[in-house]
């Protein structure tokens, strides 16, 4: 089972050689994490948006698509 496991993740690193590279092996993980903390602000920000102009909307209409909505905005008559 232990030949298994060493054969797909790849062989033991030594105390010694973390402590001597340790940029090196902390660096995955430091990605990961920030791409993690990205993807959890991206949940907030709109993914697209649609400008439309058209005789049925002649000051425009514009729709933002969330992860979990579709918001339309209209813009506020002036007079």
């Amino acid at each position: 089972m232990a030949d298994n496991v060493e054969r797909i993740v790849g062989p033991r690193v030594t105390e010694e050689e973390i402590r001597a590279h340790r940029a090196r092996y902390m660096m995955p993980t430091l990605l990961f994490v920030v791409a993690a903390v990205l993807l959890i602000v991206s949940i907030f920000l709109p993914y697209w948006q649609l400008t439309l102009n058209a005789p049925q909307y002649p000051k425009g209409l514009t729709i933002e698509a969330y992860l979990n909505r579709l918001m339309a905005m209209w813009p506020r008559s002036t007079g």
